[in-house]
């Protein structure tokens, strides 16, 4: 056969070269994962057990039969390049030197298109007999390998002319398959199921593309729509099975073309240069380890753990509470842990992992986070704490390519190469998106999108899901909102047998209920921690004190200052002689007021010779202002070894995940479980709140001595008291004592919200205008005078913190998400296009509803720098800053859509924006 009569795959590569390559991959790791397959052929199994209509479609598939039809499509994904018109394009490549010129070519249609023509043959069908509807559906992997499809995909297809395939080219593609079947599987091509293939009349089974009168595309596509969306005839547990097949076939077809494809190119400059055209590249298994080892493509899961540098996964057998031995030795795939702060819920849930991962149950570990700040935070800590190598962790967030810049800066580096480091960058970015790294720490929201064609590779994302182990942190900070939509993704999870840990510390009871009765193996830390094996003790490292005062009082003139009673204890943690200095945290409920406090307390170190670094953060700094007030927090509040006194002034932003541990705490009115979350970051798990007594318990425990009470310095001359302060509001205040009537009273009344006058905000706007609700405020408050009044002393434990917060949310109700099972199900193979989805006139969900709406502002002297990429210079403000704006700069300018900020309002990376001017 002369060279032009090769029906080529790639410009040096044959066609059946490269599913030959292809399928080698497959093999491999079908040998290699053998044990993630049969459990994925079993969830399978046991999804349709239950439903008649596939039950009966669907039992004669055994585990062979599943597995050589992944090896069939694996095969045959490429077929389409076999036309006319793709080999013209392929060889038009390989001639000319400009290839941007040449009009691209797309063949999955052609593939899929061939292969339901082959199989709707009637020899075939009778041949296929029940097989045959699932050959059909299986094939709708293929048609999207190159592209995540929505309903207006291919419509260009029909505007093609006519193309044809070569009969013959064809049967020679069939007997190579049948001669790879054989020697990678070691059968007989009479033992495949796919022996009909050299039965076929190919002459009529093989006809041409459909011309533009033919809406066969349109037809196949609405079928499939309808067989699917119609909920007379398709139940949603079959949509939910449809899905799972589907992304599981999806991710077969998708790494093995992408992994071959990838060994090519690496091969192509030197094929190129001499001019050769080769069949399969790869020989041998030893081929596709080398490849795969030296790109990280996959892994053995047998060896997960050997990929960190220390052995990981703290602490070690002899140091493991009573909860983590149990743990580590848990069979259920479904756990929930109610942990208090600081008691090493990350390290659970690693623990968990070790042990499924020697039963080959997971490929991943799926982190997902709240937040862009506490998902940053855990990244670090499985580096630094658990000894993870870095190049095996992704992130995926909007500002996760600010991480890896900060990360990759190499300022310190003499070997730093920014063209390396720069395509780190974009692998690491890419693999994380896709949720195809060892492990990937990402935003729920994320993994939400992957189940509803939310983005472009949700597909690719949704197929690396399906062998992974997700872990929910922090589950508790969600609003009830996004939480039913967590709900029914878990319930889709858990249908599909994908293992899954949930992480809280202050969880009501009702919500520990539900999950109980959705199967879930409860792990309910009581609080206790054991005393010389033996002895009980309550873990109570703080007392909470509520103070008659607030932090700070604004008068009618908009003049501030600290009250009296918050000054004079800021200034009395300063005279405690702590060498590594004091380390103090201060929370509050509003941008504007971090940032007035920021001035307050700078102006009150300035005049006292205060030797102290003072941090303000908030949500109102651009990307890379965030990452590096991010880096300096954790230095601060972890290193002692900087021998300096710090104060953080934070917004609920840096509630969650963030292993800081602080002296004290002052932090404004919030509901119980935000309160208790921030406490998090106080004593960090300490024993007691008197050092002296914590450091003498902490010392007979399981766990060693008190690391933050230790770091304190010679303990003789002092006892440090580690305390929260809980301010209140003003006008929440009677001089002496605090009433019901009198907190409720002033709670609603809208004219007195505050003694104090907002820059942004009208006088007439209720404290419900804060991020909390108020009779959730007023129920907190309340709860914690009837139980402990205004001193806990010494008596708040971690099983009177949850009691609390039940109490607090007695009657939430978790009912699901209807908006999430119907965008599920509209978007489940084909599916709308992702702006449309999230963004459209009508958007057919939202993950998490905001009460007010928000504007993306860029300050003008990032003006040109932002022009290329103008989100990682915005920030987003809320409707009252800036209605103020547009008032004072009514001809606000706006660059696709970001509007900028004139420098009359200065920005700057201590504090934000300064909006003092308004």
């Amino acid at each position: 056969m002369c060279e032009k009569d090769r029906i080529l795959a790639k410009p040096y590569q044959t066609l059946i070269g490269h599913s030959l390559d292809s399928v080698r991959i497959y093999k491999y790791l079908f040998d290699n994962n053998k044990r993630i397959f049969e459990k994925l052929y079993t969830s399978f199994i046991n999804l349709i057990k239950d439903t008649e209509q596939l039950n009966a479609l669907f039992n004669k598939l055994n585990f062979s039969i599943f597995m050589e039809l992944g090896f069939f499509l694996v095969y045959f994904h490429d077929l389409g390049k076999s036309t006319e018109e793709f080999q013209n394009y392929i060889y038009s490549k390989r001639s000319k030197f400009d290839i941007d010129k040449i009009k691209r070519v797309s063949h999955s249609y052609a593939s899929f298109f061939y292969l339901i023509s082959l199989l709707q043959k009637k020899e075939v069908s009778k041949e296929l007999g029940f097989l045959l509807d699932i050959f059909i559906i299986l094939i709708y992997p293929i048609l999207g390998h190159h592209g995540q499809m929505n309903n207006n995909s291919f419509q260009e297809i029909n505007r093609r002319k006519d193309q044809s395939i070569k009969v013959q080219d064809v049967k020679d593609f069939i007997y190579s398959f049948f001669e790879a079947f054989t020697i990678l599987f070691e059968k007989q091509e009479k033992d495949s199921i796919f022996h009909f293939l050299k039965e076929i009349d190919f002459e009529q089974a093989l006809f041409l593309l459909p011309d533009r009168r033919n809406r066969t595309v349109e037809r196949l596509n609405e079928k499939m729509i309808r067989k699917f969306n119609n909920k007379t005839l398709t139940p949603y547990s079959m949509i939910e099975i449809y899905k799972f097949i589907h992304g599981f076939y999806y991710s077969l077809i998708k790494f093995c073309d992408e992994t071959a494809s990838a060994y090519y190119s690496v091969n192509e400059s030197n094929l190129k240069r001499n001019e050769m055209i080769v069949d399969n590249l790869i020989t041998s298994d030893n081929d596709i380890y080398q490849f795969m080892k030296q790109r990280k493509l996959d892994f053995v899961l047998n060896s997960f753990f050997s990929l960190s540098k220390n052995n990981p996964i703290l602490p070690k057998e002899y140091s493991c509470s009573e909860i983590q031995k149990k743990i580590k030795d848990e069979t259920n795939f479904r756990l929930l842990l109610r942990l208090g702060c600081g008691m090493g819920k990350t390290a659970s849930s690693l623990l968990f992992a070790k042990n499924l991962a020697k039963r080959s149950c997971f490929k991943r570990i799926i982190f997902t986070l709240p937040t862009q700040f506490t998902s940053n935070s855990i990244v670090k800590d499985l580096e630094d704490e658990y000894g993870f190598n870095i190049e095996d962790i992704g992130l995926y967030h909007g500002n996760a390519d600010e991480f890896w810049n900060d990360y990759f800066n190499g300022e310190n580096d003499e070997d730093y190469n920014e063209e390396e480091s720069n395509y780190i960058k974009k692998i690491k970015l890419n693999k994380a998106k896709t949720y195809s790294c060892p492990i990937t720490v990402s935003t729920v929201d994320h993994l939400i999108l992957t189940l509803i064609h939310g983005f472009k590779q949700a597909d690719k994302s949704l197929s690396n899901i399906l062998d992974s182990l997700v872990i929910f942190d922090e589950l508790h900070y969600y609003e009830l909102e996004t939480l039913q939509i967590i709900q029914e993704l878990q319930k889709i999870l858990n249908k599909w047998n994908i293992p899954n840990i949930i992480m809280s510390g202050t969880m009501p009871d009702k919500v520990i209920e539900y999950y109980k009765n959705q199967n879930y193996e409860i792990y309910d830390w009581d609080g206790l921690f054991t005393i010389n094996n033996e002895e009980k003790r309550k873990r109570i490292p703080y007392d909470l004190e509520v103070k008659c005062s607030s932090l700070f009082l604004t008068s009618n003139n908009g003049h501030s200052k600290l009250t009296k009673e918050f000054q004079s204890l800021l200034l009395n943690k300063f005279k405690i002689p702590i060498a590594r200095g004091i380390k103090q945290i201060i929370f509050v409920n509003q941008v504007e007021r971090a940032k007035i406090l920021f001035h307050l307390i700078t102006e009150l170190a300035e005049r006292e010779n205060l030797d102290v670094d003072i941090i303000v953060y908030h949500s109102e700094f651009i990307k890379s202002d965030k990452i590096k007030k991010e880096n300096i927090i954790k230095e601060k509040f972890t290193n002692y070894t900087n021998k300096t006194n710090v104060i953080l002034i934070s917004t609920q932003i840096s509630e969650f995940s963030l292993n800081i541990s602080s002296d004290v705490m002052y932090s404004e009115l919030a509901p119980l479980d935000a309160l208790f979350q921030r406490a998090g970051r106080l004593h960090r798990a300490g024993f007691r709140s008197f050092s002296k007594n914590c450091i003498e318990l902490s010392k007979l425990s399981l766990f060693g001595a008190c690391k933050k009470c230790e770091s304190l310095g010679p303990t003789q001359s002092f006892n440090m008291h580690y305390n929260m302060y809980v301010f209140l509001p003003p006008r929440f205040i009677d001089t002496n004592k605090i009433n019901k009537e009198k907190l409720e009273e002033e709670l609603k009344k809208t004219e007195k919200r505050l003694n104090e006058k907002d820059s942004f905000e009208s006088k007439n706007i209720t404290y419900s205008s804060l991020p909390y609700n108020p009779d959730i405020l007023l129920k907190s408050i309340l709860l914690i005078l009837e139980n402990f009044g205004f001193s806990t002393d010494e008596n708040l434990s971690f099983r009177e913190i949850c009691s609390l917060v039940s109490k607090l949310y007695n009657d939430v109700r978790l009912i699901g998400s209807v908006n999430f099972k119907n965008c599920f199900r509209k978007n489940l193979i084909f599916g709308d296009k992702p702006h449309d989805i999230l963004f459209g006139d009508n958007p057919q969900i939202i993950i998490r509803p905001q009460k007010y709406l928000s504007y993306y502002v860029i300050p003008e002297k990032f003006h040109n720098k932002s022009l290329e990429n103008l989100d990682d210079y915005s920030v987003a403000i809320n409707q009252g800053k800036f209605n103020k704006i547009k008032k004072k700069f009514p001809n606000l300018e706006s660059e696709r859509g970001f509007f900028i900020i004139p420098n009359e309002i200065p920005y700057s990376s201590k504090i934000g924006f300064d909006f003092s001017s308004l």
